[in-house]
């Protein structure tokens, strides 16, 4: 379809939204443009998840009146793609318009109540021949007919409770004998699986011990080195921080000799003295945790 022809589609699309004057327009126009009006149907359902704000009790009407005349000129060739527009539509708007009632459910609990309201009325009156129940069925003539309809259900339960107590043990019993060998074989190829399972795992197990053994006696070998080069490295940081600190100490002299601010010389070395205090004490810090782990 043309790029054109689906932008007039469209817009004439939105004014049947937005001006519902214009399906009385559509209507009067309908069967003199009767293959445009199928193109316009056709885009309204092959968009519909966009145009289904479309739907009004007049846009109903309207497209039940044109099926209905459309069926009365199926045999027409242009009328086939408003006959198949027009019944996706509509089928459309009833699959919106269901009520959503659960009749399933419902039928379940009123069958459920009947139930429970027969059982009640028979054992109020001991027996279902005195029961309320059973003089609406004589009145109504299907008394014999629902008691012969009992008798049989009645017969067929126990038929087949007899057929039970009667071939279900033998079944039972055929059914031990054949695979009682092969269950008690499964038993014992799992038995076997098991204790091949428990043995490789035990295996592994010791492997594991083994091997962590090793690393706790390297570890031991390694530690001496470990800790003098912990030792090293924090005399190194030690060093390098007091490098740092003179450094410093010396531009920062020599950059307020110059200025001659007493004040804010004075101020400045107290703070690099300060500095000096807690780099050192993050130092000892570190120090120390180094020592702690390589223990």
């Amino acid at each position: 379809m043309p790029n054109q022809m689906c932008d007039s589609l469209d817009i004439m699309s939105r004014c049947l939204i937005n001006n519902p004057a214009s399906l009385v327009h559509w209507q009067k126009l309908y069967i003199s443009q009767l293959a445009e009006s199928g193109s316009l149907l056709q885009y309204i359902n092959s968009n519909w998840s966009q145009l289904q704000n479309i739907d009004s009790p007049l846009f109903r009407d309207t497209i039940q009146a044109f099926q209905d005349y459309n069926l009365s000129i199926s045999h027409k060739e242009e009328a086939a793609l408003c006959l198949d527009a027009c019944s996706d539509i509509l089928d459309r708007l009833a699959r919106k318009n269901t009520t959503g009632f659960y009749w399933k459910t419902w039928s379940l609990v009123l069958l459920l109540g009947i139930g429970a309201v027969v059982t009640c009325d028979v054992q109020a009156n001991q027996t279902f021949h005195k029961s309320h129940i059973a003089a609406f069925l004589r009145d109504a003539g299907q008394y014999d007919r629902v008691c012969a309809i009992r008798d049989q259900v009645v017969s067929t339960c126990d038929q087949v409770q007899a057929w039970g107590h009667k071939n279900l043990p033998v079944y039972y019993e055929t059914t031990a004998r054949i695979a009682g060998p092969y269950a008690a074989k499964a038993i014992e190829v799992t038995k076997d699986v098991s204790e091949v399972v428990l043995a490789q795992a035990s295996v592994l197990w010791d492997l594991l011990k083994v091997y962590v053994e090793q690393g706790r006696v390297y570890v031991e070998e390694q530690l001496p080195w470990l800790q003098e080069s912990a030792g090293q490295a924090a005399e190194q940081a030690k060093t390098m921080t007091l490098n740092a600190y003179t450094t410093v100490s010396v531009k920062v002299n020599e950059l307020i000799g110059q200025v001659d601010w007493v004040q804010v010389k004075e101020q400045l070395v107290v703070t690099l003295e300060q500095a000096k205090v807690v780099t050192m004490q993050y130092v000892d810090k570190l120090q120390q945790q180094i020592n702690q782990l390589v223990k």
